[in-house]
C-alpha cells in the first residue's frame, strides 16, 4: 500500500489523496479519461503505464484531452479507462515502480564534507529533481533501468561545483563527488548604440539539463557582468532577460568552460527589437 498518493485528471489539484490503504474515489463520468498518481516524496519512476495509453500525445509532453492531463513527465503512474455509459463506479488500479538509488559523499578538495549545495537532476530527472539544500551526505533518486543521468552541484558560497553522469545499475551504490573551482564568464552588455545596459539578468543553463532561474547575476551600471557560478565540464546556453517579465532579450548556446579558467564573452550587443 502506497500513501500519500496524489491522484488526479487535473494536476495541479491535490484533493484526491491515497488513504492508510492505499484506496482512492475520484468523482467523473462516464466514457474515456486518462488518470496519473504522483508519489509525493517518494522514490519512484515515472511514466509508469505510459506506453499501454492510446491517446494521442500534445506537443507539451500530456496527452491532448479536455483539459490539462497526466503526463510521463511528471506522473509516476498512468492508465487509460473507458466505463461504459451505464457504469456507476469504475476500477483503477496502480502499482508503482520504485527506482534506483546511489548515495553521495560531497566533499572539497581535501575531502571535507560540503553542505548547502544546490543540485539539479538529484531527487528525479527533470524540473522537479532539484534540490536546493543538499546535505553532505545525500541521493540521487528514481533512476531508471539503464538510465544514464546528468547530475549537476553547485554550491554558490564557496565556488564550487561538479557535473558528472550517473548510470543506473553501477556497483556500488555509493560514490564520492568531489567538487572543483568553478568557471566565470566574464562581458559586458550594450544596447544597438554601444550605451551599457544596466540590470538586464545573466543565467546560464547547463546544456542537457532542466533551465533554472538560480544560476543568474545582473549587469551593472558599466553594463558588465561577472558569472563565478559555472561548473567546468559542460556546456552552457548564456541566456539575458529583462528583470521582472523575464523576457529573453538575447541568447549565446553552447559556451563551454573548464574548471576554474575565466572566459571573457566581450560586449554583447542587443538589437534595437531587444
Amino acid at each position: 500500500d502506497v500513501t500519500g498518493v496524489q491522484t488526479c485528471a487535473l494536476p495541479i489539484l491535490q484533493r484526491y489523496c491515497t488513504d492508510g490503504e492505499g484506496r482512492f474515489r475520484i468523482p467523473g463520468v462516464p466514457g474515456p479519461a486518462i488518470i496519473g498518481v504522483s508519489a509525493l516524496g517518494g522514490n519512484y519512476l515515472k511514466g509508469v503505464g505510459a506506453a499501454d495509453v492510446k491517446a494521442r500525445v500534445a506537443k507539451w509532453g500530456g496527452y491532448d484531452t479536455y483539459f490539462d492531463s497526466p503526463s510521463a513527465q511528471r506522473q509516476n503512474a498512468i492508465k487509460e479507462i473507458d466505463p461504459p455509459a451505464d457504469a456507476t463506479a469504475a476500477a483503477c488500479d496502480f502499482v508503482l515502480s520504485p527506482g534506483e538509488s546511489i548515495r553521495l559523499n560531497i566533499v572539497d578538495a581535501e575531502g571535507r564534507p560540503v553542505r548547502g549545495s544546490l543540485g539539479l537532476n538529484v531527487k528525479e530527472e527533470g524540473l522537479n529533481g532539484s534540490d536546493a539544500q543538499m546535505d553532505a551526505v545525500c541521493e540521487v533518486r528514481s533512476l531508471a533501468p539503464d538510465e544514464t543521468r546528468h547530475v549537476w552541484i553547485l554550491n554558490r558560497e564557496r565556488k564550487l561545483g561538479r557535473y558528472f553522469d550517473i548510470k543506473a545499475g553501477s556497483r556500488p551504490r555509493e560514490m564520492t563527488v568531489k567538487l572543483e573551482p568553478c568557471a566565470t564568464l566574464t562581458g559586458r552588455v550594450v544596447d544597438a548604440d554601444g550605451a551599457a545596459v544596466e540590470g538586464v539578468v545573466v543565467n546560464a543553463h547547463a546544456q542537457g539539463l532542466q533551465p533554472n532561474s538560480i544560476n543568474a547575476v545582473q549587469t551593472g551600471a558599466d553594463g558588465r557582468f561577472s558569472h563565478p557560478y559555472l561548473t567546468g565540464g559542460c556546456k552552457y546556453d548564456l541566456v539575458i532577460s529583462k528583470p521582472g517579465s523575464g523576457i529573453i532579450v538575447r541568447q549565446l548556446k553552447g559556451i563551454r568552460v573548464e574548471t576554474g579558467e575565466t572566459k571573457g564573452l566581450g560586449e554583447i550587443k542587443l538589437t534595437k527589437q531587444n
